[in-house]
């Protein structure tokens, strides 16, 4: 302690405190605490009562703590028992930490002792201009130990709150973390404080309050939802999203060929729109393909994701009279799959449209030997479609995603022998003609010898014989016209075998 500062130090409380010895001295009080009241800036000071008896009022002593001066010692109130707390309300706690020490007086002077002044008071916390990020909407807060409390911390509870609304806990830290960083939405007024609480559970001190408008922060909207990923007419894949505030951000959409990425960006745009809708005019058939819009914050950087979105590939094959279907999930809807449905259109010109399945699984066998139009086989077209419906979500959204259609042609089976035998005693044995599934409007048949001369010609079988006679046995050839009534001639050819018992 320099002498300037001892001398200025007992000359104001020589002043204030005639001293006429240590003989009469009152034992001093402990502090129980010092805090700050967030709402009005004002410190209280609290102590325990002095055990002497002989104590005529308290002298409660304030020093700046930073910058540390902790002698720099000056009166600012007097309590008189059985009071033990003091409000200091001409503070400067919300410019930086402040230190108390409270000495009991008698009226004979006692309390005036020399090491008293050299004692450290204890400090309020000061809680710092918060630095604000506006480019990730965050801010972060810096504050001092309670330093009479050092290592009998329980805990740091960071508290604010919102638009003045009620208090709240956001945090709470271990002794030792004296900051903490914590993001804002955007147009709110904050306020904040922080607290230390005593081991003993009991003694709290509250810091300096600061308050943040984040008005110029612009972190992107509160929530996005991805709708859906579905076919669109152009057989493209139209997208949905809707946005949880009003405001316009700076988006771009990314796309990936697999669930975990790489993601790339397919564009980038500003929309002041809830709901965005946007057309990926890539070809569906090339894969299955997954979406992600990214909302933007002020400094251009990415900021909030929305969930992922897919197209559902339908693929299917023809075995027979048995068409195989499977199709790819839906992944991320936020309510999950509720169900898949898939719905079978079957002919042309008067299609029958039904839903043949209803679901989890994520593929289906359909026999279509009942749906087979034998009297006309251009009907005979079945085309599938699978849509996939979210459950309600959080937000109140249900999406819909449908798949690419599947088509087939099922053609009804045409048989054609490969030999006859005109003697032969079984009749079916004896002619030679094509074998139907169906009932064809009418068909023509040439027949020709090895050396490609046309010895026959009709619409209907052929018996072996040419004029009557019968053909020498060997290989013949034959071609075969088939008229269905609205589709295309079917023409077949190819060889046939003559032989005799």
């Amino acid at each position: 302690m320099t002498g300037k500062y001892l001398h200025y130090s007992l000359a104001v409380f020589l002043l204030l405190l005639p001293f006429t010895g240590r003989a009469q001295e009152p034992e001093r009080p402990d502090l129980y605490y010092v805090t700050v009241d967030p709402e009005t800036g004002y410190d209280i000071i609290v102590w325990l009562p002095s055990p002497s008896p002989n104590v005529n009022y308290y002298e409660i002593g304030i020093a700046q703590i930073n910058p540390p001066d902790p002698y720099y010692l000056l009166p600012v109130g007097r309590v008189y028992p059985p009071d033990t707390e003091f409000t200091n309300t001409n503070t400067e706690s919300g410019l930086h930490s402040v230190g108390y020490s409270v000495w009991a007086v008698n009226d004979m002077g006692g309390g005036l002792v020399f090491p008293s002044l050299f004692d450290e008071p204890d400090s309020t916390i000061f809680l710092q201009e918060p630095l604000v990020d506006s480019c990730t909407a965050t801010i972060t807060l810096e504050w001092n130990d309670y330093n009479s409390w050092r290592g009998q911390i329980d805990e740091y509870n960071i508290w604010w709150r919102i638009d003045g609304g009620p208090w709240t806990v956001i945090a709470s830290l271990d002794e030792g973390i004296n900051s903490y960083t914590r993001s804002l939405q955007a147009d709110h007024n904050y306020d904040l404080y922080v607290e230390a609480v005593h081991a003993d559970g009991i003694r709290r001190s509250k810091s300096n309050m600061r308050s943040v408008n984040s008005e110029d922060m612009n972190p992107g909207p509160q929530w996005m939802n991805a709708d859906y990923a579905t076919i669109s007419g152009e057989n493209g894949i139209d997208l949905s999203f809707t946005i949880g505030s009003s405001g316009t951000y700076q988006y771009t959409l990314l796309r990936s060929t697999a669930t975990g990425g790489p993601y790339t960006v397919i564009d980038a745009f500003e929309s002041g729109e809830t709901r965005i809708a946007y057309t990926d005019p890539i070809v569906f058939q090339s894969g299955v393909y997954y979406y992600r819009l990214v909302a933007l914050n002020n400094c251009g950087l990415p900021g909030d994701t929305s969930n992922t979105s897919n197209n559902i590939l339908l693929n299917g094959t023809l075995n027979g009279m048995n068409i195989i279907l499977d199709w790819n999930e839906y992944i991320d809807w936020l309510g999950g799959v509720q169900n898949y449905t898939l719905t079978r259109t079957v002919g042309v010109e008067n299609p029958v449209v039904d839903v043949v399945y209803t679901g989890s699984v994520t593929g289906f066998n359909d026999d279509v030997s009942g749906l087979v139009n034998h009297l006309d086989p251009y009907e005979n077209r079945i085309c599938y479609r699978v849509e996939a419906v979210e459950n309600v979500n959080l937000y109140g959204i249900q999406g819909r995603s449908v798949s690419n259609q599947s088509c087939f042609s099922v053609i009804s089976e045409i048989r054609i022998p490969n030999a006859i035998m005109p003697n032969d005693p079984e009749p079916a044995n004896r002619e030679f003609e094509p074998v139907f599934e169906f009932e064809p409007e009418h068909y023509e048949m040439f027949i020709y010898n090895r050396y490609g001369l046309k010895i026959w010609e009709g619409s209907g079988p052929w018996d072996g014989r040419v004029n009557g006679d019968f053909v020498p046995e060997g290989v013949y050839l034959y071609y075969i016209r088939i008229f269905n009534r609205s589709a295309d001639v079917v023409e077949l050819n190819g060889s046939l075998t003559v032989v005799y018992r």
